[in-house]
């Protein structure tokens, strides 16, 4: 069985919590712009592979955010292509595959329908 267990506490924070903040601060007449983000892992090459994930949008839309750049000028997600892998067989190979799928496998078939058969009929 699963048993849970509460590790929270009475000092405990209840969330929710912020993963990520953008900030906008002038000085001198000066706009600096900041974005933190909670975790770097975040936007590791395996997280950002993630389609049911929407961490590179935020990645590519915090970078456009603090270039301020427009739609036209903003940085863009290539669209992944989907690779075909070729599978090529040499002669030798094809012959196997040939007896194995021509010859083997409907006789292995044939006699087991007939092993069948014949203790069927002999009851």
């Amino acid at each position: 069985t699963l048993a849970l267990t509460d590790i929270s506490d009475k000092n405990s924070v209840a969330g929710p919590f912020s993963v990520g903040s953008a900030i906008t601060k002038t000085y001198n007449d000066v706009e600096s712009k900041v974005v933190v983000l909670g975790s770097s892992l975040a936007f590791n090459e395996q997280a950002l592979n993630l389609s049911s994930f929407a961490n590179g949008e935020v990645l590519i839309n915090s970078i456009n955010w603090l270039c301020d750049l427009d739609e036209e000028a903003a940085v863009a997600i290539d669209v992944k292509e989907n690779s075909q892998v070729l599978v090529t067989f040499d002669n030798l190979e094809n012959v196997l595959w040939l007896i194995c799928l021509i010859l083997i496998l409907p006789l292995g078939t044939m006699v087991g329908g007939f092993v069948v058969w014949s203790i069927r009929r002999k009851r």
